[in-house]
């Protein structure tokens, strides 16, 4: 509490007005905060890794979303796309003292798995797997279509929301592949509708003959690669999104990177 004194001009008497101090959580690293996105909570967006701590004891709740898988181009004419990162909800944490936040970043042909998001010691969301056969993670990345195969209405997009990807008719032999599995639960922060669902799946990607094209999931999945146009899309920063899918091993390397988790943090104005 911080107590000013104030005079009072007109009848010469002192008064004395006390205002609460908003207690708002430290943190060492990048940061963007929300005070507009509803009128009970405050948001603080934790970009990069850093300590969190408070001036005093405050209650919050706290979304994880871990970093998302990278996208591949494991077949001959196919790729697929890469699974969002795993999402978790923490409601009520005491933070009473200072923790260490990791933010995981997405994964890429150095280390194709998404990295996971740490909250403290005790409090982990999983990286999103790249896309083997179709990654698995917070949204399932999709399977490719492949070169040739014209398949009217098929689509190849990654999921979303904590769905499966889309499965996909891939290579010569034109078999179905199964597209990456979601969590199964809500990928939205705090299970509230008014928030976009993070950690969107990868596309798979997209032959030359079928007019769809292999969508990331939203929110911030990167879309499929579009055969003799463009590789596959990078899943979006801080959104845990899985990366789009390749071309196939004749094309190596064009598949996109994952995106990079998230630690999004609730507490009362």
């Amino acid at each position: 509490m911080i107590t000013y004194l104030l005079e009072n001009i007109t009848k010469k008497r002192n008064v004395s007005v006390t205002f609460k101090e908003k207690i708002i959580p430290l943190y060492t690293g990048e940061y963007t905060i929300d005070t507009e996105h509803d009128s009970t909570y405050d948001y603080m967006y934790l970009l990069t890794s850093g300590t969190l701590s408070a001036k005093n004891n405050m209650i919050i709740d706290a979304f994880l979303c871990g970093g998302g898988g990278c996208g591949c181009d494991i077949l001959i004419y196919s790729g697929f796309g890469g699974g969002g990162g795993y999402t978790k909800n923490i409601f009520s944490y005491n933070l009473k003292e200072s923790i260490t936040c990791v933010i995981g970043d997405g994964g890429s042909t150095v280390n194709f798995d998404g990295f996971p998001t740490l909250f403290g010691n005790t409090h982990t969301a999983s990286g999103g797997r790249a896309a083997h056969f179709g990654g698995h993670g917070g949204s399932g990345g999709a399977a490719g279509i492949g070169w040739g195969v014209y398949l009217p209405g098929q689509t190849a997009n990654g999921g979303t929301d904590g769905s499966n990807g889309s499965d996909g008719k891939c290579d010569v032999n034109i078999q179905t592949y199964a597209g990456g599995t979601g969590q199964g639960t809500s990928t939205r922060p705090f299970l509230d509708p008014s928030f976009p669902p993070y950690a969107g799946g990868g596309g798979g990607n997209k032959n030359f003959l079928d007019e769809a094209l292999g969508l990331g999931g939203y929110y911030g999945g990167g879309n499929g690669a579009i055969y003799m146009t463009s590789k596959g899309v990078d899943g979006l920063p801080n959104t845990g999104g899985g990366g789009g899918a390749g071309l196939g091993n004749y094309n190596k390397n064009l598949f996109g990177s994952g995106g990079s988790g998230v630690i999004i943090l609730r507490y009362k104005k």
